[in-house]
């Protein structure tokens, strides 16, 4: 597979976000597939709240309230999220 392929690296980012001491690579990761996903398009919106969800555990407050508050900017035009997802984001933006 390729490098660049979408799905592989969305699993990637998710395994190392989930090992807890990869969280600089699951971020690059994540990073590269909201650059090659459809603009406006859940991928890249659920790229960005993984984003904000590796930067919370990173301990940058501030750079993850961006990618969350990007994510639901994606969600407001293109209902995106579930139910779930949007309140998870808004109790994270609440809270910060």
């Amino acid at each position: 597979l390729a490098p660049d392929h979408l799905e592989l690296l969305a699993t990637r980012a998710g395994i190392l976000l989930s090992m807890g001491n990869r969280l600089e690579e699951a971020k690059d990761d994540y990073a590269r597939i909201v650059e090659l996903a459809q603009p406006e398009s859940r991928r890249q919106a659920t790229a960005l709240l993984n984003l904000g969800r590796t930067c919370l555990k990173l301990n940058d407050a501030e750079q993850a309230r961006e990618y969350f508050q990007n994510a639901l900017e994606i969600d407001q035009n293109s209902g995106v999220f579930t139910a779930d997802e949007r309140s998870e984001i808004a109790k994270i933006l609440d809270a910060s």
